[in-house]
């Protein structure tokens, strides 16, 4: 399933310490989302939606991690009827490279286009890592 970039990046600095995956479909769950994942991430997703309301948007964000050299990146969108499932990779740096050793927060959001948002309701949407391994599951309302 093809999608587009909104944003992707590891801004250093303070940021939520666990991870987030969330599809969202409505301002009100950009502020559900808000206090969870880098302010950045925030502005930017808010922004798209704002533009772009309706498509869906996937959040994928590693929570914090300890020095540069980390990030995270949805590889794949597959569709299924009513299932659709985002592959996410997290990428750790190598141990040879040169990273600063401030905190960071990885964070990628994607949008699927959609004419009509209401489409997107009782859509099952799971996250899961380049093996499979589920990282969240969430049906959309």
């Amino acid at each position: 399933m093809r999608f587009s970039n909104v944003a992707k990046a590891a801004p250093h600095g303070d940021a939520p310490s666990e991870p987030l995956f969330s599809a969202i479909t409505s301002v009100e769950d950009w502020e559900k989302v808000e206090d969870q994942i880098p302010a950045e991430a925030f502005f930017l997703g808010m922004n798209a939606y704002q533009q772009n309301p309706g498509q869906l948007y996937l959040v994928a964000y590693a929570g914090i991690q300890p020095s540069s050299g980390f990030s995270i990146e949805i590889i794949e969108v597959t569709r299924e009827k009513d299932q659709i499932t985002a592959i996410v990779s997290l990428k750790t740096p190598e141990p040879e490279e040169n990273v600063q050793p401030s905190t960071t927060g990885p964070y990628h959001i994607i949008s699927l286009n959609s004419k009509d948002i209401d489409r997107w309701s009782g859509y099952t949407v799971t996250f899961t890592d380049e093996n499979g391994h589920v990282l969240r599951n969430m049906v959309l309302s």
